[in-house]
């Protein structure tokens, strides 16, 4: 089992795919509908600092999976979420190049030297 401890952050890509590949592909499954949903999309788009281009597919995607990563990554925005009261669960995916979901990996507004979760 591999386990995120540096309390920084996002780790370097060749580390998190180290961690993916052996302890899989987590996703962040949101089951909110109506206005509840915009507020997920504000908590998470203040949180990893994502682009207004970023925030309309992820709206798009609830009810269900709207970010995968490292089960750690899922485990502190479902933490954040669950903070403000919205449903959400940590599930892990299927690791292939088809997944319909985002990896916040990806997202444009994650740049390696800024990518500290807070």
């Amino acid at each position: 089992m591999a386990i995120e401890a540096d309390d920084y952050g996002l780790p370097p890509n060749e580390i998190r795919d180290e961690i993916m590949e052996s302890s899989g592909r987590w996703g962040l499954q949101i089951t909110v509908e109506g206005p509840k949903r915009l507020q997920a999309c504000k908590i998470l788009h203040c949180d990893l600092n994502t682009t207004m281009e970023e925030v309309a597919p992820m709206k798009n995607r609830m009810p269900g999976v709207v970010y995968t990563g490292t089960r750690t990554e899922m485990e502190w925005l479902h933490g954040r979420l669950t903070q403000f009261g919205i449903e959400s669960n940590v599930v892990q995916q299927p690791d292939d190049a088809n997944a319909q979901s985002i990896d916040i990996a990806c997202l444009k507004s994650i740049a390696f030297e800024d990518r500290k979760l807070r």
